[in-house]
């Protein structure tokens, strides 16, 4: 089990709580349509998680104290990284599954604080196949509706699947109420991985959504594909991608100097190339910015 949850969703002693995820089962989906068709429409909502703090959820003679449980939607974690990956990119970028290199760090960055739960926009859930969480999902924090509590909790308690530790439940109302103070939960290193573990595994994530290319190749890959028709197939791409030769400033002129020396009566073109190439002062200056 990952650190994030209890070993066990505790549907009778505890009841609801906070953070709890729940599945969308035909009761739930019956709730979305009479209060929130949309949410039902949607097929990437995939679950739902419990935003109501946990001591308005205990219930005392049959009732809890809050009127209204507020329910988020669980969305892919795939689509969150699309998402962030994709501020960045044009419609041409998009097709063709390619983006500029230079952003990547940016993405490896928000990937680290997506994980350890420090971005204020999602809640992450780690892959749980055994309990029913077959793939990573985020909770879209700013995505939520409200159900009476008097009508709908024992549907959403019979959908529970899974259950956060406290300290979590306490981080995800840290994160939905603004608060100025950080609450203390572990993060993936050292708890989880090493920190050798941790960033291979964020790149992992960052580099499955799409490939990172150069600024210089980026540019001769997309005036490659203008007017294309259609879909881009990946395969394609990543053919051009291997095609591409990007010389460097000092290359192009150290090319153009092989055909201008002989003209000059330069004899031996090489040995003058090589001095040329390893001055420091025309390094510098022909260096690429």
């Amino acid at each position: 089990m990952h650190f994030t949850y209890e070993k066990e969703a505790d549907t009778d002693k505890q009841g609801l709580r906070q953070g709890d995820v729940l599945k969308r089962t035909d009761a739930v989906n019956q709730l979305l349509q009479t209060v929130h068709p949309y949410y039902l429409q949607q097929p990437d909502y995939r679950f739902l998680q419990v935003l109501t703090q946990s001591c308005d959820l205990e219930r005392r003679n049959g009732q809890c104290v809050t009127r209204y449980i507020t329910l988020a939607a669980v969305r892919p974690l795939s689509l969150v990284l699309q998402r962030e990956i994709d501020e960045k990119r044009d419609e041409l970028e998009r097709e063709a599954r390619v983006a500029d290199a230079g952003y990547r760090q940016n993405v490896q960055h928000f990937v680290e604080r997506l994980l350890n739960n420090n971005d204020a926009r999602y809640f992450y859930l780690h892959e749980q196949p055994e309990m029913g969480l077959a793939e990573s999902h985020c909770t879209f924090l700013h995505l939520s509706i409200a159900v009476r509590a008097s009508e709908h909790y024992d549907t959403c308690l019979a959908a529970k699947m899974l259950q956060l530790r406290s300290d979590f439940q306490a981080k995800l109302g840290w994160l939905v109420g603004n608060l100025y103070s950080r609450v203390g939960t572990d993060d993936w290193v050292p708890t989880e991985e090493t920190t050798a573990e941790f960033k291979e595994h964020v790149a992992r994530l960052v580099n499955q959504e799409v490939l990172w290319v150069e600024k210089k190749k980026l540019q001769k890959l997309k005036a490659g594909l203008q007017g294309q028709q259609g879909p881009i197939p990946f395969e394609r791409v990543k053919t051009i991608l291997e095609g591409l030769i990007i010389e460097t400033k000092q290359e192009q002129a150290l090319n153009r100097l092989r055909t201008l020396l002989p003209e000059f009566g330069v004899a031996d073109v090489e040995t003058a190339l090589k001095v040329l190439r390893s001055d420091p002062v025309l390094s510098q200056l022909l260096r690429d910015k």
